[in-house]
C-alpha cells in the first residue's frame, strides 16, 4: 500500500495561553550565601527559655534540617520564600513531637557568618536568636 498520511490532527496546534506554561516555576533553592550549618543559641520569653538550635541548609536544595538538641527534637525546614537575603521555611517537627511544635523559621543573613534567626508559631512565644555557620 501506499506512504502513510498523517492525521491532521498531529499538525494542528492551538497557541497556549500566556498564563499557562508548560514547564513549572523553577523551585525555590537555599543561596549559596546561606547554605551550611548553622548553629547558635535562641531565647524566648514567657516561659524563660534558651536552646541551642542546628540548622543545616543545602544549596540549591529547598529542604533542610533542624535540630534542638536540649529539647530531644528534630525535623525538616522546607523553604517557602526566599527574597533577598532572607529565607522563610517551614518546620516540620519529625523526632520529638511533645517538646516541639511546628511552624515557621525566618533566616535573615547578617553577615557572611550570621543569621538572624526567628520562629512564629500560633498561640505560642516567638523564639529568637543569631546563629553563625560552622566551619566544614
Amino acid at each position: 500500500h501506499g506512504p502513510a498520511r498523517p492525521s491532521a490532527a498531529v499538525h494542528r496546534s492551538r497557541p497556549v495561553p500566556a498564563t499557562r506554561t508548560a514547564s513549572p516555576t523553577p523551585a525555590l533553592a537555599v543561596p549559596a550565601a546561606l547554605a551550611g550549618s548553622w548553629t547558635g543559641t535562641v531565647r524566648q520569653t514567657d516561659p524563660s527559655l534558651a536552646v541551642t538550635v542546628q540548622i543545616q541548609l543545602t544549596a540549591g536544595s529547598s529542604a533542610g534540617t533542624i535540630s534542638y538538641p536540649q529539647l530531644g527534637c528534630s525535623g525538616h525546614l522546607l523553604l517557602v520564600s526566599a527574597a533577598g537575603s532572607r529565607l522563610t521555611l517551614e518546620q516540620g517537627i519529625t523526632s520529638g513531637q511533645q517538646s516541639c511544635n511546628d511552624g515557621v523559621v525566618t533566616l535573615t543573613e547578617q553577615s557572611a557568618s550570621a543569621v538572624a534567626f526567628s520562629f512564629q508559631r500560633s498561640g505560642a512565644p516567638s523564639p529568637s536568636g543569631v546563629l553563625t555557620k560552622s566551619a566544614g
